[in-house]
């Protein structure tokens, strides 16, 4: 049987770890990823990567929240 208790303080957690890294993307500013499209910081194919792979994630992680 899971705990209850522990469910619910882990998701508390989760919720301020998504919270905080939608703020440091500039997701909620933008609704989007755009604000780590910066080509200043993109300075190569695996970075490229990075932000595609973390868009994806963020998608996924605003989907949650909203539940």
């Amino acid at each position: 049987m899971a705990d209850l208790k522990a469910l619910s303080c882990e998701m508390a957690k989760l919720k301020r770890q998504i919270e905080t890294v939608l703020y440091i993307s500039g997701y909620q500013e933008n609704g989007d990823l755009s604000g780590l499209s910066d080509y200043r910081q993109i300075k190569s194919a695996d970075d490229w990567q990075k932000v595609e792979e973390y868009e994806g994630i963020i998608t996924q992680a605003v989907h949650l929240s909203n539940f």
